[in-house]
């Protein structure tokens, strides 16, 4: 979608935004910036860099199940 919007010229009205990568600071910041003929994407007046730079996304995968971590981050 990515390639048909910035090469091919398709639809640029309309904002891509892959919700895979949604986790990731540089994609956020990507969103924040106007692209093509589009404004930033909306977030939360209160969400700023300090709420997901660095390692502030990572996970830890708990299932109550299990009783025990499945994913550990360093």
């Amino acid at each position: 979608m990515w390639y048909a919007q910035e090469v091919e010229g398709i639809r640029p009205d309309v904002r891509v935004a892959n919700l895979s990568l949604i986790g990731v600071d540089w994609y956020i910041d990507f969103l924040q910036r106007a692209a093509n003929e589009n404004g930033p994407m909306p977030f939360h007046k209160d969400f700023d860099e300090d709420a997901y730079l660095g390692d502030k996304n990572n996970q830890v995968f708990y299932s109550q199940r299990l009783q025990r971590r499945v994913c550990r981050v360093k």
